[in-house]
Parts: structure tokens; C-alpha cells; sequence
């Protein structure tokens, strides 16, 4: 959240013998000034008010520790749209926002009100709006989850992107069809039982009635989405995850390649190819969903040529060239015996040689392309002939991703000149991802990753960043559960979420 700031009001006035002199409230006038000069100088003053006070609708909110209730809960977030809604993609949607709110005290409390982020993402992962929004609503009943529109007031735009319609319409949420959308950041607040408690609340009074919510997914109706897991190397097995969101339960799947509609919700052991599926829900709503799993082209094997030792000659030990090496790869040697060894670069050639090799054992030449190893090259299947086209290998990636488009900066229309820049690959992710941010002032910088439920279960930066570097830190998804995780980047006043899927 931006922090207030009040301009200091100065005015320089000239004296009867010309000098320049500088007043405030605190000193006096010297001299009088002409009427033409007093309009100036008032044109100026209204100038610099209304300046200070375009920053007046910024928000003062109290560290997080101060946030002590635990009374109320953000429960979920959904458009209010119809059950069935279907849509065509793209097609533009305007809705209201509804809150469900658990109360869990014995007193019905008369306000809830929140501030925080709305991101909303395209189907290929780019976010189109991010703006810094607020909403306030009651009453919330006792003991009880109550569910309640509420207007979204836009504090600041961070992101509004020409290639989507996304945005604020109103007080309402506007987003394209097979976008999502976010709430980020959040902090939370509300009153007591007083009839006089009512909305708009005032911010910097909150605690100790507020809690914060790294981010909650906001639903729009009946959908289905899925975690796929794709083949890691060639001749492995892919695997799907279905998440429904919205509608009513409970639900059937229906896979087009399995017999009968009475089908799993999640799929495992798959081989290369797309997969369709159609939910229904209790209400006879329908929702599609389509998954391609992609199988890695084979990792070539290594082509060598070897330099055998010579009595007279200069070369005292034979060695190996790799030829025509794969770009990213990375290439190991073992004779029997031994251990592994890597090549060196030719300082002159740029090749990459194994050296000081041991005539008369044997060898074996293995590459590897993102955990993927090739065939070994050895004495009996060695060639030095180069294949006449090599295809790239590609670290395999969602089935959204493989067809990402990638939004150009010439289509933001603003993005903020403190804002944090982050991303995360592979994302869904089963091992490691790699979260990169860059911040654009130096200073202290925070990266903590959250679970669904708001719990914090890793800080993976805690630390100095300077501004303009693109910093990487690794999320070990090894470690966490499937599931939906966001990871909150924290610095110079700003945070930036993301959401991140691990999926095993």
C-alpha cells in the first residue's frame, strides 16, 4: 500500500529592494504583493493541494502483528453470475463480487471491510489488470457463514492491459471467459456489534479487530481445471489433477477416452496426447476441460570424435571432442574404474574435450538435458558424423504453457515505477521452481511462500536486493503437498502474489 504524504507549502515573495525572500506560516510577508502576482502565487498553492491531495485515497494499515482477533474468517470469494453460465472465449463478463465471511463469536458484527490486490490472469498465465482495490459490507450474523456483495472500490491500477477488457466496470468485476481471478495481499477487518459501526471504516484504526490473507481464488461459477504433470523424459508417463471450482455438489467426470460417464477425477500413467473431459455437477451444469500431455523428443546421443595418443607426437594421452554438442546440455565421461569427469573448454576452439583419458579401457559419453540422459556413446556405437538438423530439447511444461503467448510490453498501458516483477517456472511444478523478482529501489526484500489456507511454509529470501537485478531463489516442491500455493514477494512498501501449483 502507498503511504501518505503531504507537500510543504512555500512561497517566495519579493521585497522592496528585490530581494527574494521565502515564506511559510511561521514568517511574516515583506512587502506587498501585486494582485497579478497573489494570482499567480494562489494558482500555485491550489496547484500544489490538489497534488497532495491526489495521494489521499493511499492507505495507512497497521503492521500485521497488531491483527490480533481471530473472530472472523474470509471463508471464499465467487462472481455472482448463474449457475450455468457458459461463455465463449473471450467474451467479456461484468459481475458482482460476493464475500463469505465465517463469524465465529456470538455477536452479529455490523461491518467487514477489506483491502488488497485484484489480479486477474489470462489462460496463458499473463496477468491483463492488477489494481490495489478495497470493499466494505454487513452485517455478518453470529455464528454463522454469511455471504455478501461488495462493491470494489479501485485505489490504484498497477497493470490494465490492452489485450484484455479486464478491469473495474462500476463497483463490479469485469474479466474474459477462461480468465481467473485473484484477491491478493489481503487485509482484513471488522467491527463489533454497535449499529453505529458501519462502513467505510477508517484503516489505520483497524487493529486489533483485522488478519491478513495472502490470497484467496475467486470463483465464477461452475469450471474445471487441472495440474498436469508432464512426462519428464521420453518413454515416461504423464498425469492429470482435476480441480472444480464453483456449482453445485456433487460431481461426475466424463473422459472422452474411457468408457461410460462414471469416471475418476484424476488421471495417472499417461502417455503422450490431449485428453477432454466434461464435469457435471448436482445441478446438471456442465464445465470442459482439455489437458495435451507432451512426451520429450529422445536426448541424442553424444558425437565424438576421439585423438588417439602418439609415440612421436605431441599428444602424451588420447582425448575426446564432443561434436555438434546439444545447446543446454551437459555432457559426462567415465572409463571403468573411475569416476565421472566433465569436459573442459578449448580455449581456442571453444570445444568441449575430455582430457588425459587412459588408452586401452574404454569410455562412456552421456548427455543429459533437464534430468533427461542420453544413450551412452561408446568404443562399439561411436560416431563423429553430426545428424543434418538437431531439435532443441525443451523442459517439458503445462499444456497451457507449451502455447503461452507472450505480452509484449508496448501492450501494458501502466504499470507502476515501484512495482516487483516476478514469475515462477515450471509452474505447475512436481520438483523445483524457480522464482525470479526484481525490485525497482534497493533495499530489503522478503519472499514467503503460503498454502491455500493463508499458512506460511517457507521464506525463501530474507535479504538486501539491489534494484534493476533479477534475483532467482528455488521453491522445493519436492517437499510440499499437491496443491494450490501463493508466494508473496515483500519490498519498499510493496508486495506482489503470485499463485503457484505443485503437482505430484
Amino acid at each position: 500500500m502507498k503511504k501518505l504524504f503531504f507537500p510543504c507549502l512555500m512561497l517566495f515573495t519579493t521585497a522592496e529592494n528585490g530581494s527574494t525572500k521565502v515564506s511559510s506560516e511561521n514568517k511574516s510577508f515583506t512587502g506587498l504583493l501585486p494582485k497579478a502576482t497573489w494570482r499567480v502565487a494562489l494558482t500555485f498553492v491550489a496547484f500544489l493541494l490538489m497534488a497532495g491531495t491526489s495521494s489521499a485515497q493511499s492507505v495507512v494499515l497497521p503492521s500485521e502483528d497488531r491483527c490480533t482477533s481471530k473472530d472472523l474468517e474470509l471463508v471464499s470469494a465467487r462472481l455472482d453470475v448463474e449457475a450455468c453460465q457458459s461463455c465463449q472465449p473471450g467474451e467479456a463478463i461484468t459481475a458482482p463480487l460476493l464475500l463469505a465471511i465465517a463469524n465465529k463469536t456470538g455477536s452479529t458484527r455490523t461491518s467487514f471491510a477489506f483491502w488488497g490486490d485484484i489480479v486477474i490472469t489470462s489462460k496463458y498465465g499473463n496477468v491483463v489488470y492488477q489494481a490495489e482495490v478495497s470493499g466494505c459490507d454487513g452485517k455478518i450474523l453470529k455464528n454463522t457463514t454469511t455471504e455478501l456483495p461488495f462493491g470494489v472500490n479501485v485505489i490504484d491500477v498497477e497493470i490494465d492491459s490492452t489485450n484484455s477488457d479486464a478491469g473495474i466496470t462500476g463497483n463490479q468485476i469485469t474479466y474474459e471467459c477462461g480468465e481467473t481471478i485473484d484477491l491478493t495481499n489481503l487485509f482484513l477487518a471488522w467491527t463489533d456489534a454497535s449499529p453505529k459501526s458501519t462502513c467505510p471504516l477508517e484503516s489505520s484504526l483497524i487493529a486489533p479487530k483485522c488478519g491478513t490473507l495472502p490470497a484467496i481464488a475467486v470463483s465464477t461459477g461452475l469450471s474445471a481445471g487441472g495440474l498436469v504433470t508432464q512426462i519428464a523424459c521420453n518413454g515416461g508417463k504423464g498425469a492429470i489433477d482435476i480441480s472444480v471450482f464453483g456449482g453445485v455438489a456433487p460431481f461426475t467426470y466424463d473422459w472422452a477416452d474411457l468408457p461410460g460417464t462414471n469416471d475418476p477425477q484424476d488421471r495417472t500413467n499417461l502417455g503422450a496426447g490431449t485428453y477432454d473431459l466434461t464435469v457435471t455437477d448436482a445441478a446438471n451444469c456442465t464445465a470442459t476441460y482439455s489437458a495435451t500431455i507432451i512426451e520429450p523428443a529422445v536426448v541424442a546421443r553424444p558425437v565424438i570424435s576421439i585423438t588417439e595418443a602418439t609415440l612421436c607426437g605431441p599428444v602424451a594421452k588420447p582425448y575426446i571432442t564432443v561434436l555438434c554438442p546439444i545447446t543446454g546440455a551437459t555432457y559426462s565421461l567415465i572409463q571403468p574404474g573411475g569416476t565421472a569427469k566433465s569436459p573442459t573448454v578449448n580455449a581456442t576452439t571453444g570445444a568441449l574435450e575430455f582430457k588425459d583419458l587412459v588408452a586401452g579401457i574404454g569410455f562412456s559419453v552421456t548427455a543429459t538435458v533437464d534430468g533427461c540422459t542420453s544413450e551412452a556413446t561408446t568404443c562399439d556405437n561411436k560416431t563423429n558424423t553430426c545428424p543434418v538438423a538437431t531439435t532443441s530439447i525443451v523442459a517439458p511444461t503445462s499444456a497451457k504453457a507449451s502455447s503461452q503467448a507472450v505480452t509484449s510490453a508496448n501492450s501494458v498501458k501502466a504499470i507502476s515505477q515501484d512495482a516487483i516483477r516476478t514469475e515462477a517456472y515450471p509452474n505447475p511444478t512436481g520438483r523445483n521452481a524457480t522464482i525470479t523478482f526484481a525490485v525497482a529501489k534497493s533495499g530489503h526484500a522478503l519472499v514467503k511462500v503460503y498454502n491455500s489456507k493463508g499458512a506460511s511454509v517457507a521464506t525463501l529470501f530474507d535479504g538486501q536486493a539491489k534494484a534493476g537485478v533479477t534475483n532467482s531463489v528455488i521453491l522445493n516442491g519436492s517437499d510440499l503437498p499437491s496443491g494450490i500455493y501463493y508466494y508473496k514477494v515483500t519490498a519498499n512498501g510493496k508486495t506482489q502474489s503470485k499463485r503457484i501449483a505443485v503437482s505430484k
